[in-house]
């Protein structure tokens, strides 16, 4: 009975600012004012997970974004808190967000909050999420806030050193010594985290007391690289310790990273994250001069199992070419000569970093939405708009697939000219200033009749859901392109904020939403 209303429902046109006949109770008001569908809980989590909350939206600051996930979070963790800990590791540890945070604020919660099972899991999974100090500190800061120093995080804390060799944990500690207001001497003596009477742990918890003795060892080498005097003189000195020790740009004194030696030196064991940030660096200071090293980058940039080993999301590498491809930083400090081949490199390493790219075979229609609120809001703090990653998501689709259109909306709808031959640099210029008004997500359907389009397959939305000017809701659009051209034709939507609705109606099994920058998103299970 209700899925033949459901059907019928659909046929009575009603204005996105009212919800459908009959559904009223699946549906709330998004944040500008139209009647959408409200998505699970468990939805809303791999959203917040994925595409965080920093920066808000458009329509709602980010303080009350981040409350709003927050307090779905807590809910979430009363009901199944050894979930949103499986959730959280799956995440993370699979490299599907491009940002770590939202999954150490969800342990961070579930430790502070959850059950005596929930707090065991949480602390288990620790070492998954927080795979380097950095993260570690974030997650101490964020259960800090929430309650303070229990008993749970303390062994939380504790398993976390105790599950690294003193080998790792002096190369750990020595490149990244504080982090948020804390450091590991706070973090050490609130955790009791180290066996003391183990001479290598005892030398390290020494180096970060600040006690000034004759150390082995790695923090021996790294002591004798902070006491070289900066110069000509002594680069060689330098330049063998970096390459014997596999150091890390961290642990040099600033003075030296002034020299072009040492950043070619530093470069053929560069983690790939610390090489997406410096790329402008190392063209500035003329490294790349020397086209071996060249190679070397680009090899890295376009190797498939290295960007998926460094766990490299497709968004930082978007950044990576936007910022690279500007010739300068992000806040205008510092320019430099943009290598083709690095540029090259970059834009075939972000189709790389989506997994599980498989032509369908189907005709798709890539609709982006480039309104005002996609054209504002920032991509969980990058910089990067909605709608440029949601642009480069677009391209990446139009190399795999062989037939499709890439339309921009709002109120309007246009040929955004992308295609396959694209690089990303060329698609973020032809999505930057495209505000065409009101937000009306039904407008792709609808084009597709008036056009004559009879023959789409999967109408792929690409969406913050805060439409609300269309005289029909989408739902009702595409059953009409159902019954007047393809009875098959299917809806994805590809959520770029974590808010909890969406244009997706859960009643429809062709119907289906996703976080949109998942990492994985591509090979997500899609009835097509």
């Amino acid at each position: 009975m209700s899925t033949f209303k459901n059907a019928a429902s659909r046929l009575r046109s009603a204005p996105q600012t009212q919800a459908l006949p009959g559904r009223e109770a699946e549906m709330k008001r998004n944040d500008a004012g139209g009647m959408v569908f409200t998505v699970s809980p468990w939805q809303q989590l791999t959203r917040f997970l994925i595409l965080g909350s920093e920066g808000g939206s458009y329509y709602v600051d980010e303080a009350k974004h981040t409350q709003l996930n927050s307090d779905a979070l807590l809910r979430l963790i009363a009901e199944d808190g050894e979930r949103v800990v499986r959730e959280a590791i799956e995440v993370s540890d699979q490299g599907r967000a491009q940002k770590n945070d939202p999954a150490l604020f969800a342990l961070a919660m579930a430790i502070t909050t959850g059950d005596a099972d929930t707090k065991a899991a949480a602390a288990d999974a620790l070492p998954k999420v927080a795979r380097t100090p950095t993260h570690l500190f974030h997650f101490v800061a964020f259960a800090t806030a929430a309650r303070g120093w229990g008993s749970a995080l303390k062994r939380a804390v504790a398993r976390w050193y105790r599950s690294q060799s003193p080998e790792r944990l002096a190369e750990q500690i020595t490149k990244y010594p504080s982090r948020d207001s804390w450091s590991h001497l706070d973090v050490l003596r609130l955790s009791r985290g180290f066996d003391l009477t183990n001479p290598a742990l005892r030398d390290l918890y020494d180096w970060v007391n600040g006690k000034a003795r004759g150390y082995s060892g790695y923090l021996g080498v790294v002591d004798q690289v902070r006491k070289l005097e900066v110069g000509k003189g002594n680069l060689p000195e330098l330049l063998g310790l970096i390459t014997e020790h596999r150091l890390p740009r961290e642990v040099l004194p600033t003075k030296w990273l002034a020299m072009p030696e040492v950043w070619a030196a530093l470069l053929p064991h560069m983690p790939m994250h610390a090489l997406l940030r410096n790329l402008g660096t190392l063209s500035k200071l003329g490294v790349f001069g020397d086209r071996g090293l060249v190679r070397h980058v680009t090899g890295r940039l376009t190797d498939a199992d290295v960007l998926r080993n460094a766990r490299v999301h497709p968004l930082q590498m978007l950044v990576a070419a936007k910022v690279y491809g500007q010739g300068r930083g992000v806040r205008g400090r510092g320019e430099w000569r943009f290598i083709s081949q690095i540029g090259d490199a970059l834009d075939a390493g972000f189709s790389l970093a989506f997994r599980g790219l498989e032509p369908t075979g189907k005709r798709f229609l890539l609709a982006l939405d480039v309104s005002a609120s996609m054209s504002w809001a920032p991509c969980d703090g990058a910089p990067l708009m909605a709608s440029e990653a949601a642009a480069g998501l677009a391209v990446t689709v139009a190399r795999t697939e062989q037939n499709y259109d890439i339309m921009g909306f709002a109120a309007d709808f246009r040929d955004l000219r992308i295609s396959a031959r694209d690089n990303v640099t060329d698609v973020l210029s032809k999505t930057s200033g495209y505000t065409f008004g009101d937000t009306d997500c039904s407008a792709p359907m609808r084009w597709a009749l008036q056009q004559g389009v009879n023959d789409v397959d999967v109408f792929a939305v690409i969406t913050d859901n805060e439409t609300w000017a269309g005289g029909q809701h989408v739902a009702q659009a595409l059953e009409e392109y159902r019954r007047k051209a393809n009875p098959l034709a299917k809806l994805m939507v590809l959520a770029t904020s974590s808010t909890s609705f969406s244009i997706a109606d859960p009643a429809d099994p062709f119907q289906l939403d996703v976080a949109g920058f998942d990492g994985s998103v591509d090979s997500a299970p899609y009835p097509l």
